[in-house]
């Protein structure tokens, strides 16, 4: 909700104290910000699970899946060791890799945008930044990815709404006395840089008695890679093939269109992202839980958490779209902002393949808790089709584009696939399992893209709002 708050907060502060060429660049900075996060190859969420499986008592690898109930606990505390130094050792690399793409391809994907600019010099100082910001995100990952395995995610998320908070107070400050782009993403630096303190400060000192304290920064033991790579690429390459083409396609949007239709389109994407991560937190946030029972061998108990789980999102997912829809653009128009959302059509076929992608992606969660990821390959060749379907209807269907390739190249394979192996690894029925986690969302936005293009009431509250 905070991070939500944060989006809804500091959007039309600067959709009305920016140009349009600025806001169509912010976009980009933080498009390019969450595609640096591909540099990570999948280690982060390889890294959690395992981490998780250590903290639930394993003391191999080899070990997964067996009946551990009624025993208790035992933390091999000396293999958690090796696994975090091996984690300092990975991100150093990472960190290397992620800072050479956007040196050389995010600044590429930039020339244009800002060549178009008054100021080009003001921008480039600012990307400049961002990528500092790039530097200090991958370092500081591990210490977050120890702490999410062991299941601290309340302790991590609770010191998150106090530094988004301060973050929000900070930039809305900032744009209020004049500043700009440049401004902005300092604060943004500023605040990833205390978090990487914090998490450090939590994971080291305040957690487990401090024994991370004593473990080695960095470390090589081929046994703990050997289980780490495997999945990690895997899950690399499928968050490429998906989440990366997606982001990507306002990177593609920025070489061909105007600063207006690039703005409208980033917001848009933007904001249909940030209701499918804000709908993540019911179901992500017991990751490490269904990661431990899995590794405990209790798949029932796996099974009835996450279809309660995967319900609770689907049903913030249709909430968090309708309300957009409904409100947006009539907000936009009360600050008087130059950039809108794109039409209702357009959001309503955007969030019908986003609702479809947040069901099967809760599936593909839930296998990866065998630490088995072979979505990467089906991944890959959506992600191929998607960006060939864009490529060949861009020039005729502009902006529809997107949303068309995007549903197509998932309903081919990904929407079916995921929930297939998923329920084979858990020993469901899909009949049964949709009943008790997705029937209801589902029918509720059935119903909310009814309302959406067949009522009058979008343009009703549009004009109450208005008036």
């Amino acid at each position: 909700m905070v991070n939500s708050l944060k989006l809804l907060v500091i959007t039309p502060i600067i959709l009305v104290n920016f140009n349009i060429d600025q806001v169509a660049i912010w976009y980009l900075f933080l498009t390019i910000l969450t595609l640096s996060n591909l540099a990570d190859l999948g280690f982060s969420p390889t890294f959690s699970r395992l981490v998780s499986f250590v903290y639930g008592g394993i003391s191999s690898f080899d070990k997964m899946g067996q009946k551990t109930a009624g025993k208790e606990r035992v933390v091999d505390w000396s293999f958690l060791g090796r696994l975090y130094a091996n984690l300092g050792s990975v991100y150093a690399i990472l960190c290397v890799i992620a800072l050479l793409l956007v040196t050389t391809l995010g600044t590429w994907s930039l020339v244009t945008p800002i060549n178009r600019t008054a100021n080009p010099d003001e921008f480039w100082a600012a990307w400049f930044v961002v990528c500092a910001i790039v530097t200090a995100n991958f370092l500081g990952k591990r210490f977050e990815s120890c702490l999410m395995g062991m299941n601290y995610v309340s302790l991590v998320n609770r010191w998150n709404i106090f530094f988004n908070v301060c973050s929000v107070i900070a930039s809305i400050t900032v744009v209020l006395l004049g500043g700009k782009i440049l401004s902005l993403v300092v604060i943004l630096l500023l605040f990833s840089l205390m978090n990487i303190f914090r998490n450090w400060y939590l994971l080291t000192r305040k957690v487990e008695g401090g024994v991370f304290r004593g473990f080695k920064t960095f470390g090589y033991d081929k046994d703990i890679l050997r289980h780490a790579w495997s999945p990690a690429w895997r899950s690399g390459l499928g968050i490429l093939g998906s989440t990366g083409i997606v982001q990507a396609t306002g990177i593609i949007y920025s070489q061909v269109a105007d600063s207006q239709l690039l703005a409208s389109y980033l917001l848009t994407l933007k904001l249909i992202t940030s209701c499918a991560v804000f709908s993540q937190a019911p179901f992500y946030s017991k990751l490490p839980v269904f990661a431990r029972l899995r590794s405990q061998g209790e798949v029932e108990t796996l099974s009835n958490q996450s279809k309660r789980a995967m319900r609770i999102a689907l049903f913030v997912f249709v909430f968090a779209t309708f309300s957009v829809a409904l409100f947006g653009n009539a907000l936009l128009d009360l600050i008087d902002s130059e950039v809108k959302i794109l039409g209702l059509g357009i959001w309503v076929s955007m969030s019908i393949v986003w609702f479809l992608e947040r069901h099967h992606a809760m599936h593909a969660q839930i296998y990866s808790t065998t630490n088995h990821i072979p979505f990467y390959i089906p991944i890959i060749i959506s992600g191929i089709i998607n960006l060939c379907l864009i490529l060949l209807l861009i020039d005729n269907l502009q902006i529809w584009a997107f949303p068309i390739a995007h549903g197509i190249s998932n309903l081919l394979i990904n929407n079916w696939w995921n929930v297939k192996i998923s329920l084979k690894s858990i020993d469901e029925g899909f009949i049964e399992y949709f009943r008790e986690s997705a029937l209801l969302p589902t029918l509720a936005f059935g119903l909310v893209c009814f309302v959406l293009l067949y009522t009058p009431i979008p343009e009703v509250l549009h004009s109450f709002v208005e008036s």
